[in-house]
């Protein structure tokens, strides 16, 4: 019996071992990925990225918004709205 109990704590220490040794493997790779996404030039080029893409974004909406209020500009019968484009100095832009 004490045989048994005896192996069965040496198992559970090699076990115990063993994932000792994978999870500090485990915070190694951790480590290294998180000095990666901290790296001054991969920020650098990740602000680059994203005002490109936030420029490009307002680029769309804006030209989507002009193409819709031109349309409404020019199927409207709305007085008011003549008015406003006039007061703009729109016309010569809209025909």
């Amino acid at each position: 019996m004490d045989k048994d109990v005896e192996i069965s704590k040496k198992l559970n220490m090699e076990h115990t071992v063993e994932l000792a040794e994978e999870l500090s493997h485990e915070v190694e790779e951790l480590n290294k990925e998180v000095h990666k996404q901290n790296s001054q030039i991969r920020i650098f080029w990740n602000g680059i990225i994203s005002g490109l893409g936030r420029t490009i974004g307002a680029t769309i909406i804006f030209a989507v918004f002009i193409a819709l209020f031109s349309y409404l500009i020019k199927t409207s019968d709305a007085e008011w709205l003549n008015t406003v484009v006039a007061w703009l100095g729109l016309n010569t832009y809209l025909n």
